[in-house]
């Protein structure tokens, strides 16, 4: 399917039903619809690299003024590794919770099997939108309402009691792990070992010592019962629609890879993966006043201690996550070495070497 032959969806008939299935209302909503590639600065002809997105203009039935945006975007979310099925499960679970301050309103799903394809109808963000490609300190009060958008999120669904099973499946299990663990090992072979002038002999130690005990430490983590909440899982600042007006609320979006996790890893992946050492050096701090704050507001006790300790256990995680994702050419090696460092330099400003007295001694998870 391309962007063309996704304009047969956007047809009256299918945009009532999606509606009216989502919002519990009787139409006929929509009198007509007009389509085209949508004209977001990081998209090309509507793509990116796996979802289609048209622009509609809905005309609509009067009685449905103010219930329905005349506005919209339909995105068709190519499967890949299940993805796409995966950001249709997450707003089916927060339907009822739309309102929920920051995350893009969802206006109704289709799945078409045929095509392995979902359709999500979603809210389209109006005004002078930022093109996040690194941070910038102009536009850091942006950055701090995409974290504040973040604790929303977590917020919501923390400690619930639903997570841990059924749809709201841990990413730390013993499955997951096993599974990805000899990718980082592999890499960490290939990759590190095989250019060791590139790599200082602390460095080289730290792998060596984290690497085989990492899933070990990540298990037992979760097993020593510190809080869990739905999380984003790519919670780059490039996937939340931050408007060039610094009053304007983010919008997060892109759930393809949400599931439970410790609160601090979404902040980790934001601030220590993707900012430069210097840069989360400076604004750091200010981003984790901002978070704990957030939460407060959010009726959330999390101690600065508490968050410093999901946060080690984070860092250590994301050596994991880097390697994984250079040994299977996710990411090129300039991204892989750069994004390495910057994390090896959050280990060591946080502390994280504490984590070695946590690792395994007898091969098990150390209790």
């Amino acid at each position: 399917m391309d962007i063309y032959q996704l304009s047969k969806f956007t047809d009256p008939k299918l945009l009532d039903e999606m509606i009216q299935a989502w919002l519990n209302i009787e139409g006929p909503i929509v009198k007509s619809v007009s389509a085209k590639p949508a004209g977001f600065e990081f998209l090309s002809n509507g793509e990116s690299n796996n979802a289609f997105f048209l622009e509609l203009q809905v005309e609509l039935y009067p009685q449905f003024f103010g219930v329905v945006p005349a506005e919209l975007v339909l995105k068709a979310g190519r499967n890949v590794a299940g993805t796409a099925e995966r950001e249709m499960q997450f707003f089916q679970l927060q339907a009822g919770n739309d309102e929920l301050a920051g995350l893009v309103r969802c206006y109704g799903v289709r799945w078409l099997d045929a095509e392995d394809i979902g359709l999500l109808l979603l809210e389209k963000i109006s005004g002078e939108l930022i093109s996040y490609h690194g941070p910038v300190e102009a536009h850091l009060p942006q950055y701090k309402n995409a974290v504040k958008v973040l604790a929303s999120l977590h917020a919501r669904w923390w400690d619930h009691p639903d997570l841990g099973s059924g749809e709201f499946a841990f990413q730390w299990t013993d499955e997951f792990l096993t599974a990805i663990m000899p990718l980082a090992i592999s890499a960490y072979q290939d990759k590190i070992e095989s250019s060791v002038e590139q790599w200082s002999v602390a460095e080289r130690k730290l792998f060596a010592m984290l690497l085989p005990d990492l899933q070990a430490l990540l298990l037992r983590h979760i097993d020593d019962g510190g809080p869990m909440c739905v999380g984003h899982g790519d919670a780059a600042l490039w996937n939340f629609l931050l408007a060039e007006d610094e009053t304007v609320p983010a919008r997060l979006v892109d759930f393809q890879m949400w599931s439970v996790f410790p609160p601090a890893w979404d902040f980790a992946y934001m601030v220590v993966l993707l900012w430069p050492t210097d840069f989360r050096e400076l604004y750091g701090e200010d981003m984790i006043d901002i978070y704990l704050h957030a939460l407060e507001s959010n009726g959330i006790s999390y101690s600065p201690v508490e968050f410093l300790e999901d946060l080690r256990v984070s860092i250590a995680a994301l050596i994991g996550l880097t390697l994984v994702n250079w040994q299977l050419d996710n990411w090129s090696e300039a991204e892989s070495k750069e994004r390495l460092r910057w994390v090896l330099a959050a280990f060591r400003y946080y502390d994280c070497a504490l984590l070695f007295e946590l690792l395994p001694t007898d091969g098990g998870r150390k209790k």
